[in-house]
């Protein structure tokens, strides 16, 4: 079982299906929290974690902080101090999963899922790696305006529906982040050392 936080709500959405998917495990309890900011998890996420962390049944914590600008290490060393040593979690399963600027970045690695959802999507491909491109959550809503003054795709109305397409080997080989989720789901692997 296991509990997810991330900077919002559709974050904590999309990982759950694509903690499912790779599970291959429809039913898994999942539970998570969004915090409408990377502020206020940082501030509220220990908070949160402490109250399934000494409940046997959820042995698997994801922690989902965006990388925006700031360096991997940075982020991973925020998170770590501010959630994880604070809530005192006593498991050796957590994954610090820091997608490069944005989990939208996941979605431009697999483009043409998209237009399973927006059917008139117009793009099916995106030249370079997802994970260098900057801001990609405002790159998927440029590419969906198609002459139009509002863009097609809305982040929260359409990256959990689109995480249900997403082709996980192509997204694996294209984004190092999205290949720490898979390794955790697949074999627990966890990324933060043993307490």
């Amino acid at each position: 079982m296991y509990v997810v936080i991330a900077e919002d709500d559709s974050d904590v959405k999309c990982l759950k299906i694509l903690i499912k998917r790779l599970a291959g495990d429809k039913p898994l309890t999942i539970e998570g929290k969004g915090f409408g900011s990377c502020g206020n998890m940082l501030n509220k996420g220990a908070r949160f974690l402490n109250t399934y962390s000494n409940q046997a049944k959820f042995r698997k914590f994801i922690i989902c902080h965006d990388r925006d600008k700031s360096s991997y290490q940075s982020v991973y060393e925020k998170v770590a101090d501010r959630i994880i040593n604070k809530a005192g979690i006593n498991t050796k399963q957590i994954c610090i999963l820091i997608p490069t600027e944005e989990i939208e970045a996941w979605i431009l690695a697999d483009i043409k899922a998209v237009k399973n959802v927006i059917s008139s999507w117009p793009h099916n491909k995106i030249d370079g790696s997802p994970e260098d491109i900057k801001n990609p959550k405002e790159v998927l809503q440029s590419l969906s305006r198609i002459d139009k003054p509002r863009p097609l795709y809305n982040h929260a109305l359409h990256n959990e529906k689109i995480m249900e397409y997403l082709n996980l080997a192509d997204v694996k080989s294209k984004c190092p982040s999205f290949a720490e989720l898979v390794a955790f789901v697949e074999s627990g692997k966890a990324n933060y050392p043993n307490r």
